[in-house]
């Protein structure tokens, strides 16, 4: 640990919390252009608005990466870390559906809130791929058609006999 700095992901690099902080200049974030979070269709457009967001409010290494204070970091580095973590926080509340909101807001630490919505939208996570996989298996559950060939047309073509068992 060096400068106040904890992660797994960074290390040997000096990290000030407190020197991102101006408690003088309130941080005002416009967020009017910014659609709520829905699910996996608008993911990739909300990480990329959040991202230039927490740069911007300088709190982006605590969300993205997970950064932390060292255990042995001072009060001022303790307030510093806060102060960012809930306007982060802040904004997560407010760029997110009502649905989404109640599945984050417990998580308290926006890099959880960060980590949970990766994990459940970001289209190229493990998570995501075994969601599609069992979206595709519960198809003839949900409709009365009992070939997922009748369903999707394009499969017949491809070679592809599935049959509900």
């Amino acid at each position: 640990m060096v400068g106040g700095f904890s992660s797994s992901s960074r290390k040997n690099i000096a990290f000030s919390f407190s020197a991102r902080v101006d408690k003088k200049t309130l941080v005002n974030v416009k967020l009017d252009n910014i659609g709520k979070l829905t699910g996996q269709d608008n993911y990739r457009k909300l990480s990329a608005s959040m991202t230039i967001i927490l740069k911007g409010i300088k709190a982006y290494e605590i969300v993205v990466d997970g950064v932390t204070p060292a255990e042995d970091a001072d009060a001022i580095e303790m307030d510093a870390y806060d102060h960012l973590c809930h306007t982060a926080s802040t904004i997560f509340i407010q760029v997110v559906s009502h649905d989404i909101l109640e599945m984050i807001v417990e998580l308290k630490k926006p890099h959880l809130m960060w980590i949970w919505l990766r994990t459940k939208y970001y289209s190229d996570s493990a998570y995501a791929l075994v969601s599609q996989i069992m979206n595709l298996v519960s198809l003839p559950t949900q409709y009365s058609s009992s070939r997922l060939s009748d369903l999707y047309p394009s499969l017949s073509p491809r070679g592809f006999t599935l049959q509900n068992s």
